[in-house]
């Protein structure tokens, strides 16, 4: 354990598998105590520190796809007739009204992640619950899954198509449209909202880390390296 009272190594529990993180170094602070430390921080939430900011957000994203029921992937698009597609600001306050009104109408839950066209026109990806109203699109999925369009996005064009895959799968698969060019969007990397569960539980320890299991990554100007370590359990 480090004099600060930190620890290096962090356990998070969910239904089906832990995902353990191990750094060289004791960064977490679980009973946040003061410290007198002049090492540069990386923290940027209560629990975690961790330099990678990217790397954080695809692991929150991932967590509250995993641990929510959502029903929907959506693909949510803009009409320019109703919104300047390339200017972020215009597209972020009309989103943020838009997710406000739904949530407080249509009782929405929503995990959203922008992403850019080609053209720089931003979109967004995302998984949706709520009283949404739906309508048969006609097409389908290469998978014979029917696509919707979600009649309650008013500032463009959608698509919903209902989940029923792996939850694992599924939440893999949102947080892919995560890059290095998301976060410049907004200056956020995600939008959440609703009654949701953000994080599970986890647990905190202090352990030999050149002992501890995971693959192993150099964290570039930090001097730290860190191991991820996946334990899925089988059940009865």
């Amino acid at each position: 354990m480090g004099k600060d009272g930190r620890v290096n190594q962090c356990i998070r529990h969910y239904p089906d598998f832990d995902k353990t993180v191990t750094f060289s170094y004791p960064v977490y602070n679980p009973d946040k105590l003061p410290t007198e430390s002049k090492r540069k921080d990386y923290s940027k939430d209560k629990n975690e520190t961790r330099p990678d900011s990217l790397k954080r957000a695809v692991d929150k994203i991932f967590d509250i796809a995993y641990l929510n029921d959502f029903e929907y992937f959506v693909t949510l698009t803009l009409n320019g007739a109703f919104v300047n597609r390339y200017d972020s600001l215009d597209v972020g306050k009309k989103l943020k009204n838009w997710l406000r009104n739904q949530k407080q109408r249509k009782d929405a839950r929503y995990i959203i992640v922008p992403e850019l066209h080609k053209d720089g026109a931003i979109h967004f990806h995302g998984l949706m619950s709520g009283r949404f109203h739906v309508t048969d699109s006609g097409k389908h999925t290469c998978k014979g899954q029917v696509i919707y369009n979600l009649e309650d996005w008013t500032l463009g064009y959608t698509t919903a198509v209902r989940i029923d895959g792996e939850k694992v799968a599924v939440s893999r698969y949102i947080c892919k449209y995560v890059t290095k060019d998301t976060k410049k969007i907004f200056g956020n990397v995600y939008f959440a909202g609703g009654d949701i569960v953000r994080e599970p539980c986890k647990s905190y320890a202090h352990v030999n880390y050149y002992k501890a299991k995971g693959v192993e990554r150099e964290i570039e100007a930090t001097g730290m390296k860190v191991k991820y370590y996946t334990e899925v359990y089988e059940h009865e």
